[in-house]
């Protein structure tokens, strides 16, 4: 995959009880990070779109490789980006970092699917999104 031209950086905050019993990171707490991370992603990219109810979707899949420990009290950030876009879905990329050292603690991606919560039914995503007009750079791969 060729590298996204535009990416948002989503700063997530270690707490006391994210971690296990060895002190670091818990790996199921990962999976609340990348929902933190898609959060935060919608809340920078969505508020400059008009029609913010749109842009629904849910998770279908999540992947995850764990590259080193996260510590308590360690600064980290998520790395995201949006590939592999098609009519009804889209894969949310994140890149967990330590944005001090640079290196890299894991990465891997949600499958999101479009989401109709009025009638619980998978939509097709909104063709703006997917336009040349975007706000954000996604990766068609």
């Amino acid at each position: 995959m060729s590298k996204p031209e535009k990416t948002i950086d989503v700063p997530i905050t270690v707490r006391f009880r994210d971690l296990d019993a060895m002190g670091h990171v818990n790996n199921a707490t990962y999976f609340t990070y990348l929902e933190q991370a898609r959060i935060g992603f919608r809340d920078q990219v969505v508020p400059k779109l008009s029609d913010t109810s749109a842009f629904f979707s849910v998770v279908a899949e999540n992947h995850l490789t764990y590259r080193k420990a996260i510590t308590f009290g360690e600064k980290i950030v998520i790395r995201c980006f949006l590939s592999h876009v098609r009519e009804k879905s889209y894969r949310f990329n994140c890149i967990i970092l330590n944005p001090e050292t640079g290196e890299e603690k894991a990465r891997g991606y949600s499958v999101m699917v479009g989401f109709d919560y009025k009638t619980g039914r998978v939509m097709p995503l909104n063709p703006k999104y997917m336009g040349p007009t975007r706000p954000y750079t996604i990766l068609n791969t």
